[in-house]
């Protein structure tokens, strides 16, 4: 079972030609290590994933 301790909340906020977005985003606490791993070293024309969609 998860507990809040387990869950990470962050608001992401971008702004790029006079738009602004905002992204509620939840994470399990191990997401942003595989994350790292996965976006550490990409070769060129790598197609990477983050949550099972790719960046």
């Amino acid at each position: 079972m998860l507990t809040e301790d387990d869950i990470l909340h962050a608001d992401v906020l971008a702004s790029a030609g006079g738009g602004d977005a905002r992204l509620d985003l939840y994470v399990f606490q191990q997401d942003p290590d595989c994350w790292e791993q996965e976006l550490s070293n990409p070769e060129t024309g790598q197609t990477v994933g983050i949550g099972g969609d790719p960046v």
